[in-house]
């Protein structure tokens, strides 16, 4: 309930600063948050994990933000997902903390963050790219004739915090990156019986789609 609550809340300040003219992006570093506040905005993070890194936010977004709040200090977590967490004084408790929760969007982005391809995988679109750019790699590497099909089965960005496909996690034989892009799939080719011969293979992609590594099993 109180967490459904700072969301809604914390969305005003995002619908508001989405209706500005946008303005430049300015880096975590020059926003003017009082490192005494900062501190105690971490203390207090609960409901989320991650560690707190530099970010770039755009400039009015924070200005909307102090002009009903003065005290509003923002950090960026990166955990499972990206969010920018805004500590203020919730005046229903008279406690300052988190006050709302934003996952990364055109307000704000992580800092130093490659430049990507797009769409982006979090797109259909994207995902078919990916995965015609692992195929293509894959088929370099494939002894068989009579292709028919393939059908790519994963198709996932290399994220700090996710248990699974975290930096340094070994794809295709190679060490991945933040930001990385993991492909998988199965290719299908015409056999002498009734059913087709399946070769699965994977690739370790850049964030521009550029094959890093190509697995074939």
């Amino acid at each position: 309930m109180i967490r459904t609550l700072l969301c809604s809340i914390g969305s005003v300040f995002f619908l508001i600063a989405s209706s500005m003219v946008h303005a430049e992006m300015i880096p975590s570093s020059e926003i003017g948050n009082d490192p005494a506040l900062v501190k105690l905005c971490k203390s207090r993070l609960t409901t989320i994990s991650g560690k707190s890194v530099p970010f770039e936010i755009e400039a009015d977004y924070v200005k909307s933000a102090r002009s009903y709040n003065p005290e509003a200090t923002f950090i960026a977590i990166k955990g499972s997902a990206p969010t920018l967490v805004v500590c203020q004084q919730n005046s229903g408790t008279g406690k300052f903390g988190p006050f709302s929760y934003e996952p990364e969007n055109k307000l704000w982005q992580f800092a130093n963050k490659p430049q990507k391809f797009s769409p982006s995988i979090g797109s259909a679109q994207g995902r078919t790219l990916a995965g015609k750019a692992c195929l293509d790699a894959a088929m370099t590497k494939i002894d068989s004739q009579g292709f028919k099909n393939a059908v790519t089965s994963r198709v996932v960005e290399i994220v700090s915090g996710s248990p699974l496909y975290h930096p340094g996690k070994v794809i295709a034989g190679q060490k991945s990156q933040e930001y990385d892009i993991a492909t998988e799939g199965s290719a299908f080719f015409q056999s002498n019986g009734p059913d087709l011969k399946e070769t699965k293979y994977s690739c370790l992609l850049s964030p521009m789609l550029n094959v890093k590594a190509v697995k074939v099993n």
